[in-house]
């Protein structure tokens, strides 16, 4: 699941660098500007849809990857939320390191 989830924040990254490229090369700062807040906005939107479905589905989720071990199985819900956490911060770092 964060594979998932990086690879598309990745992507949305990548798919606006042209759009926030073409704008600066055509001196449009606004356009810049607005350019790269609705990339920010877009690439965090989806960080916080996929924290918001790890922290619902984490036992489901786990049990796909995680070994039937109930010692395993217990961690679940403590580990999961720190790694959904993180996505919101990670998004914001491709974001602006992607541009």
């Amino acid at each position: 699941m964060t594979m998932i989830a990086s690879v598309t924040m990745v992507a949305l990254v990548r798919g606006m660098q042209p759009i926030v490229n073409f704008q600066r090369g055509a001196s449009e700062a606004h356009a810049v500007s607005r350019a790269f807040s609705i990339g920010i906005v877009v690439t965090a939107g989806f960080a916080l849809a996929a924290a918001f479905a790890i922290l619902t589905l984490a036992q489901p989720l786990g049990a796909l990857f995680v070994p039937d071990s109930p010692a395993a199985q217990a961690l679940l819900p403590d580990a999961l939320p720190c790694c959904a956490l993180a996505f919101v911060p990670a998004a914001i770092n491709v974001a602006i390191s992607g541009c």
